[in-house]
């Protein structure tokens, strides 16, 4: 597994990377990257499965960018520790291309 991105310019937008945060839970890293900034309200989209693995969907909006994260826990025997991460920013009025065709496709793939 490689963590890449994709970018596409279009005034900084859509971008969409994908890594893994070792050491941490989904729980965790939610909890220390997103749940813990006040000025953010994080909007849970629910779960998605995809590629054996069950993602957490968050979205937040801040400096008028739209941020879609998506993270599930690695699982056990896959050679990585900790929390697969993809990310997609772009406009708000981008949401449903960023949410289905760019990130719900990427988990698809994430991991394999």
């Amino acid at each position: 597994m490689t963590p890449g991105q994709f970018y596409r310019h279009e005034v900084a937008g859509p971008v969409l990377v994908q890594t893994v945060v070792p050491g941490v839970t989904v729980e965790q890293f939610l909890q220390q990257a997103l749940l813990s900034v006040p000025a953010l309200e994080p909007e849970e989209l629910g779960t998605v499965a995809a590629n054996g693995l069950t993602w957490r969907l968050v979205a937040v909006e801040a400096d008028g960018r739209l941020q879609a994260i998506a993270a599930a826990q690695a699982l056990p025997g896959s050679g990585v520790a900790g929390v697969l991460l993809a990310a997609v920013i772009g406009f708000p009025y981008q949401r449903e291309a960023l949410l289905d065709d760019l990130l719900r496709p990427a988990l698809e793939v994430f991991g394999s």
